[in-house]
């Protein structure tokens, strides 16, 4: 999907859930339980989370049928509002297979660490505003 706005495209990133997926990303701050395209839009919508840019990498992709499973490990930088973070942790993923094409059940991610930059990242001097 590519990161080249002040927050992500909300439309865009439900079209990637099942009508009751869910979004988990736990307690770590910028988080939450979002569940349903309706919590899941409110919650990319709100630009609570300015930027974010993940890289996965190690995947696990089990196929059965209609339904597959995705473990990825994830090392982002990223930002909660004002705050700047360096972000790792493992996703654990469930699709299912619709006429539109493969869509999450689930996306879950497990935050293993963040850091504080001293410096934050300058990302707007790199993408489209």
């Amino acid at each position: 999907m590519g990161w080249d706005r002040r927050k992500p495209d909300a439309e865009r990133m439900i079209s990637l859930f099942t009508a009751d997926g869910v979004w988990d990303a736990g307690p770590f701050p910028g988080g939450g339980i979002y569940k349903g395209h309706k919590e899941i839009f409110d919650f990319f919508d709100s630009g609570r989370n300015v930027f974010g840019m993940h890289c996965v990498s190690n995947p696990i992709i089990k196929v059965n049928g209609d339904n597959a499973t995705g473990q990825w490990q994830l090392l982002a930088p990223g930002s909660v509002g004002e705050d700047y973070l360096w972000i790792g942790g493992i996703y654990d993923d469930q699709f299912v297979r619709t006429p539109q094409g493969w869509r999450f059940k689930l996306l879950k991610v497990t935050v293993t660490f963040t850091s504080v930059p001293d410096k934050g990242f300058d990302v707007y001097k790199t993408f489209a505003v």
